[in-house]
């Protein structure tokens, strides 16, 4: 018996030892596909301009007269307007619009993958824990 207890926490840290490999080998890769759909997705071209994703040519217009007026009442820094510019200049113009549209939506769907692999992580972790810890492996 107590040799069996003994090849029982042998197989177990072993057990842990490779689930915590693969946590930090899975956690670092959702770290760097994180990193670079933030980076895709760090600017909010609609938020910019203070209008919504279904705005019409008239309402990014506005948006963007807004921007500019509140950059000529010195309430906006030079690289706020130059953002302002340029999401004018994407939603403004109809194919680069539609290209950053699909862009975002690729990005929303990185995320939600992301997402899943975390929670995938979490419930393999949850599991391990429970079968080694509170069913008395230890």
């Amino acid at each position: 018996p107590a040799m069996v207890q003994s090849d029982q926490t042998v197989v177990v840290i072993g057990l842990l030892a490779v689930v915590s490999g693969l946590i930090a080998f899975q956690a670092k890769e959702i770290a760097d596909v994180v990193s670079v759909v933030q980076s895709v997705a760090k600017d909010n071209w609609y938020e910019v301009l203070n209008v919504t994703e279904g705005a019409d040519h008239v309402a990014i217009e506005l948006g963007f007269a807004v921007v500019t007026a509140r950059f000529a009442a010195s309430s906006l820094t030079t690289a706020q307007y130059n953002k302002a510019k340029l999401a004018w200049e994407v939603l403004s113009d109809a194919q680069r619009r539609i290209a950053y549209d699909a862009r975002r939506r690729q990005v929303e769907y990185a995320m939600s993958i992301v997402q899943a692999a975390v929670l995938v992580v979490v419930i393999v972790v949850g599991f391990y824990l429970h079968s080694f810890f509170i069913k008395g492996v230890f």
